[in-house]
């Protein structure tokens, strides 16, 4: 018989009958928004290829993002790049990049 703590099993009750909460978004498909860029992330500049060093591809994510941001249009920004749409949502005095 394995001994195990009272907190663990209050714990671990709790849990099991709980759904889970999502604290920081009020949409259950936020993750799935980074989730799809790592994937074309992936399909686009990882599969299929090989790097020399860890520079090479650093260069090659930063480029694949530079243009994702400023070319690729996206169905859920409402077929407009990721740029295009920040700068729609925020005045121009308040554009971080």
């Amino acid at each position: 018989m394995v001994f195990k703590p009272p907190v663990f099993d209050d714990v671990h009750a709790a849990t099991r009958t709980r759904k889970p909460v999502h604290q920081l978004s009020r949409s259950r498909t936020t993750n799935g928004v980074g989730e799809r860029f790592n994937r074309t992330l992936k399909e686009q500049i990882i599969h299929g290829r090989t790097y020399r060093n860890r520079a090479e591809l650093a260069a090659a994510v930063a480029t694949f993002v530079e243009t994702y941001n400023r070319d690729w249009r996206l169905e859920k920004l409402r077929y407009k790049s990721p740029l295009d749409a920040r700068r729609d949502y925020q005045p121009s005095n308040q554009l971080a990049a």
